[in-house]
């Protein structure tokens, strides 16, 4: 167990490295782009607004905190498949792999601590938006006393189990979701390396490539064949956000499920598939 907690640590910080440059290029984006697309004439749609001189910041704040959300969405899916790109990129490390450690404990140090490098970098994603929101609310009275109705009105409204309970599925299956993602890719790298083993005298990344379109024509026919219980999958959770939490949460926990076992299936071929196929190599 020591040796796991040192390697999780070890790969946490070996893909939390680029979390800092990113967020730092996310933040400068940002804030060009909402200077650049300022335009004060819009003011007019926010009458109440706080002026600073003739820059209404109540208009400017809102702006920035909009753009800002769209970067984040954007730039968690770019640092998603980063890590998605160092996951298969430790999985054949020499260097990783001569850990003390048996393969598929390597294989699982190597998917929890890419999950938990995604919630680090949402985790920084958020503090920049809570310093501009906190420093607007310093700055524009309007925006102080509208969260002041908000919270008294949050204060009156009674959160039950059920909301709490569909709120925390809904991020289970985000996480399962993630974690899937990661789970494919592996699937396809470990399963076409094994097929490619099998043919004597062949090493050409050519038809290692070959291999990967052919297997993902086979997941995309299954899919296909599927297609009923792929789309319930899909919407049951969007359903579920557009009754505001009114509908039954039978099916999200049926979803939430079936991802679960989804993920443990492609978790079991692919600790399998690394113990016996799939050695450490440097990528040419």
């Amino acid at each position: 167990m020591t040796v796991f907690k040192h390697l999780f640590t070890k790969l946490f910080n070996l893909k939390s490295k680029g979390a800092y440059a990113l967020l730092l290029i996310q933040c400068i984006g940002v804030l060009v782009l909402s200077i650049l697309t300022f335009d004060n004439q819009g003011a007019k749609y926010m009458p109440n607004g706080t002026y600073l001189g003739n820059i209404n910041i109540t208009y400017f704040f809102s702006g920035l905190l909009a753009i800002y959300l769209v970067f984040v969405l954007f730039f968690s899916l770019v640092f998603y498949l980063i890590t998605c790109i160092q996951n298969e990129r430790f999985n054949r490390s020499p260097t990783l792999r001569l850990t003390p450690i048996s393969d598929p404990l390597f294989y699982l140090d190597n998917m929890l601590s890419s999950l938990a490098t995604m919630g680090y970098y949402l985790l920084l994603a958020i503090l920049p938006a809570l310093f501009v929101y906190g420093l607007s609310l310093f700055l524009d009275p309007s925006l102080r006393a509208s969260l002041g109705d908000f919270l008294s009105t949050i204060g009156h409204y009674h959160i039950s189990e059920k909301v709490v309970f569909n709120c925390l599925s809904t991020l289970a299956l985000i996480i399962l979701t993630m974690l899937f993602g990661y789970l494919f890719i592996s699937f396809l790298n470990f399963s076409s390396q094994a097929i490619l083993d099998f043919i004597p005298g062949v090493s050409s990344q050519a038809l290692l490539q070959v291999i990967h379109v052919l297997l993902i024509i086979i997941l995309a026919w299954i899919l296909v064949k599927s297609k009923n219980f792929v789309m319930y999958i899909i919407t049951s959770p969007l359903e579920f956000i557009e009754s505001n939490g009114n509908n039954t949460s039978a099916d999200l926990v049926l979803v939430v499920l079936v991802m679960l076992v989804i993920d443990a299936i492609f978790m079991i071929a692919n600790t399998l598939l690394i113990s016996k196929f799939f050695e450490a190599r440097e990528k040419n």
